[in-house]
């Protein structure tokens, strides 16, 4: 009985894990890109698409690194399309060169998980 306790636990992990992979949601962020440099307002420009099936939400967040818990950009919708396409302004007021994070999710059952940083100059 314990063995296949134990064997099931294992499955489920191994399914669990499974989950992670990408579905074949592509994402291309024109901008920001990685390691650039920008100026406020930052342009949020991606596209997101998948041919096999529908993606259900997207999920994308900016902060800086050195504040994480506050928010500098936030998009958070339920989508349910093949495509789609974001084209959207954020201000973010420094007055030093500053390193932010973006975060993004997107994807169905199986999610599609990314981060990357750029930053921002006065």
């Amino acid at each position: 009985m314990k063995k296949l306790l134990v064997i099931g636990l294992i499955a489920g992990l191994a399914t669990l894990t499974s989950c992670k992979r990408n579905d074949g949601t592509k994402v291309e962020f024109d901008s920001p890109k990685e390691g650039m440099e920008y100026k406020s307002p930052i342009n949020m420009v991606v596209r997101f698409s998948n041919n096999a099936s529908k993606i259900e939400f997207i999920k994308i967040k900016v902060y800086r690194k050195s504040n994480p818990t506050s928010i500098l950009y936030n998009y958070d919708k339920e989508i349910n399309t093949k495509e789609h396409a974001i084209g959207e302004q954020f201000e973010v007021n420094v007055s030093q060169k500053t390193e932010l994070i973006l975060e993004y999710e997107t994807g169905q059952k199986i999610q599609v998980k990314g981060a990357h940083k750029f930053y921002v100059i006065p």
